[in-house]
């Protein structure tokens, strides 16, 4: 079963083959240099629901690490 919250934050990652990055909240961003709030809610509410689910867990994976630190480095520059 495919976790909706995972996909919504993987597709804001530039290069992994999403063809829906330009409508992810960081694609938004980045090619067009708006903050779109729809979209951030969006990627806010799949963040939300990704630590819910992990919250009894003891460790984050790797690539989920990578991802949330590569948004966060480049949405605050």
């Amino acid at each position: 079963m495919v976790n909706k919250s995972l996909v919504e934050i993987f597709k804001n990652i530039p290069g992994d083959g999403c063809l829906e990055w330009e409508d992810s909240f960081y694609g938004y961003l980045s090619e067009h240099g708006e903050w779109d709030l729809d979209k951030f809610w969006v990627l806010h509410k799949a963040l939300i629901d990704i630590a819910k689910e992990i919250d009894d867990e003891l460790s984050v994976s790797r690539e989920l690490s990578y991802a949330l630190l590569y948004i966060q480095q480049n949405v605050l520059i």
